[in-house]
Order: C-alpha cells, then sequence, then structure tokens
C-alpha cells in the first residue's frame, strides 16, 4: 500500500510542472502591471527591478506563446491602456516624488 501512495505522490511531482506551465492566467491583471511599469519605469527608474520581478513572478512558468496571446486579448489591451491614462493623470500635477510614492503604492496593489 505505501508502494501504490508512493508511486501516484511520484507520478503528481512528475507531471505538475508540465500541467502547471500553461495554465491561463489573468490577462487584464498582466495588462494592468505591464501598464504600471511601462508607466512608472519612466517616473522611478529605481523601481523597475521590483515592477520586472512582481510581473515574472506572475507570468511563472508560461510559454512566451501564452503570454503573447493574452496580451493580443481586449481584456489585456483594456487594462493596459486604462491603468497608463488614469496614472498619466493622476500624475500630471505631481511632483517627481509625488509621481514615485504612487508608483510605489501601485506596487503593492
Amino acid at each position: 500500500m505505501k508502494t501504490l501512495y508512493i508511486l501516484v505522490l511520484g507520478g503528481a511531482l512528475a507531471c505538475s510542472p508540465v500541467v502547471l506551465a500553461d495554465a491561463p492566467f489573468d490577462a487584464g491583471k498582466l495588462g494592468y502591471m505591464r501598464g504600471v511599469l511601462d508607466t512608472c519605469s519612466n517616473v522611478a527608474p529605481q523601481q523597475a527591478s521590483t515592477y520586472l520581478l512582481q510581473m515574472k513572478t506572475f507570468v511563472g512558468s508560461a510559454s512566451r506563446e501564452t503570454v503573447s496571446n493574452a496580451m493580443r486579448t481586449d481584456e489585456y489591451q483594456q487594462a493596459y491602456q486604462s491603468i497608463r491614462s488614469r496614472l498619466r493623470d493622476e500624475m500630471s500635477t505631481m511632483s517627481r516624488n509625488q509621481a514615485a510614492a504612487t508608483c510605489a503604492s501601485y506596487l503593492t496593489n
């Protein structure tokens, strides 16, 4: 009986990376994150690596094709344009330090 459990557990662990490799993810959230990254990288370049790390973590082991397909969806495009527009509007009257602080707050959301 123990042998059966070990075989089943071993099989599940061996197959899980393959199954999870192209698991679908939220294209809207990807668009949001990319919009924040693109906008805030100009305002607070010192935080760009933090944004990139967060995006890499979100994308995980998804293939380039999966990410590319998600970036072509309307959901991605709408989220990307929406957050870029909102950030530009918010930051248009702020000092550079205030804009950097705003970007930092978006990083945690």
